[in-house]
């Protein structure tokens, strides 16, 4: 059986005759691509995992910013009042005159 002679098959309609060297590299092929098609899922899981958690700190932190929005106006409205107050006194202290006479009733 030194001599190779060419094998004749009847191949069924509908399969295809391929070596076999190239079926198993088809198949190593295939394997590599569902393990990294395996990493990859992991991977996003991941991913959408952490972009819950920033969407949720984003969403706390937005509250806590408006909290303090809501702080700082109202401080500057007490702040607002009590300067008009304080310009007001002034006005009034400064009408009156140093050297005016006091009336006795």
């Amino acid at each position: 059986m030194s001599k190779k002679k060419p094998i004749y098959v009847n191949i069924p309609v509908g399969h295809v005759c391929v070596k076999m060297d190239y079926l198993q590299q088809k198949q190593i092929c295939i394997e590599t691509r569902e393990k990294e098609n395996f990493y990859l899922r992991h991977e996003l899981y991941k991913v959408q995992d952490e972009n819950e958690n920033l969407k949720k700190q984003l969403a706390e932190a937005e509250e806590k910013v408006a909290a303090l929005e809501n702080e700082l106006s109202e401080k500057q409205d007490r702040i607002l009042y009590w300067y008009q107050k304080y310009t007001d006194l002034a006005d009034k202290l400064n009408a009156v005159k140093p050297d005016a006479e006091t009336k006795t009733t």
